[in-house]
């Protein structure tokens, strides 16, 4: 009996395992989102009073990472709102790929203005007002909110993969109101709680989901899609051609691939971004730097710190393959031309 019973338990067990590794590997295959967001160093962020945008750069900060300026932009050179006469004014506008680094000189935005300055043909100023975390909407909201004032002649969207999506952020929302339970040094959950969050996408995938429907439904700005299930890239991007249309300056997206797949790999999101810029009509303003990458040689990792984000060979690899692509667009006489 007590055989039987103890065989019992070891089958119920064992089932329960095998059940959760086949959920888990379901989960990982069919990418069921929601995609988790890479916690972010919120010492450097503060609310924003602006709802679409809900955080931005804390002005004067920095960490490891990047250094913010008196504006709230990840560089250390404080950009004077009137452009002068003689200048090429670039805005950048994207998410952590983008901005991290910022203010250290290696910085993909930052090697790209050295080296087309070192063309002497026109002086070249890039303004990189990227925030991490952001997807392609917040991302021209910024745009929008900030970045217009600085009269851009040219527009650069950093356009990682996963900025198609909403991405939850993990409580890291509600740490900045100080009501986090979920953060480390907000609350008290166990360390074996975070590590499953950090490397189960099931639990990662059930504890949003229970969160959503169990805890501050209506409250939690941390967990409430603000956008129906609409991918913010559509609306950002057809937001930044109104934007376009009525303050008359030209802009490209760059793409920037996953450096966890093989770069012979055309991903699902990749395609979701070609689509989206035949329908809206932009497919000459798309810059897709994978095969760039492709073709440079080494492995994808070797480019980046963990996947997404780009190592110092990845920012100095992207501005070179940009240089030649933006002198072109910047040496175009005629740029109102390519309003349409």
């Amino acid at each position: 009996m007590l055989r039987n019973r103890f065989g019992n338990i070891v089958l119920l067990c064992g089932s329960i395992v095998l059940s959760l590794g086949f959920g888990e590997i379901a989960v990982r295959v069919l990418d069921i989102p929601p995609q988790r967001l890479e916690p972010l160093p919120w010492q450097r962020f503060k609310l924003s009073t602006n709802p679409i945008l809900r955080w931005e750069h804390e002005p004067n900060s920095s960490d490891a990472q990047s250094t913010i300026n008196g504006d709230g932009f990840p560089d250390t050179i404080q950009y004077s709102v009137k452009k002068s006469t003689d200048n090429y004014r670039i805005v950048v506008v994207g998410d952590s790929v983008t901005a991290f680094d910022g203010g250290t000189g290696n910085n993909w935005t930052e090697v790209l203005e050295r080296n087309l300055n070192a063309m002497g043909k026109k002086r070249i100023e890039i303004i990189n007002m990227a925030v991490g975390g952001y997807d392609s909407y917040q991302q021209v909201e910024y745009l929008r909110e900030y970045g217009l004032k600085y009269s851009p002649d040219l527009v650069l969207i950093g356009f990682c993969l996963n900025d198609h999506y909403f991405m939850k952020t993990g409580g890291q929302l509600t740490k900045l109101h100080k009501k986090n339970p979920y953060l480390s040094n907000g609350g008290q959950i166990n360390e074996a709680v975070q590590i499953l969050h950090k490397y189960s996408r099931l639990f990662f995938l059930i504890y949003h989901h229970g969160r959503s429907l169990f805890f501050q439904r209506h409250n939690d700005q941390d967990y409430e899609d603000p956008y129906n299930g609409q991918l913010p890239s559509e609306l950002g991007l057809r937001k930044l051609i109104l934007l376009r249309d009525e303050s008359k300056f030209d802009f490209r997206i760059i793409v920037f691939p996953y450096f966890s797949d093989d770069f012979d790999t055309v991903v699902k999101d990749e395609l979701l971004i070609r689509k989206l810029a035949t329908t809206l009509g932009i497919d000459n303003k798309t810059i897709y730097l994978r095969e760039s990458f492709r073709t440079n040689g080494g492995r994808p990792s070797s480019y980046a710190t963990d996947g997404v984000h780009l190592s110092k060979k990845g920012h100095q690899a992207a501005a070179e393959f940009l240089q030649p692509i933006l002198q072109k667009v910047i040496l175009t006489p005629d740029l109102q031309g390519e309003f349409n």
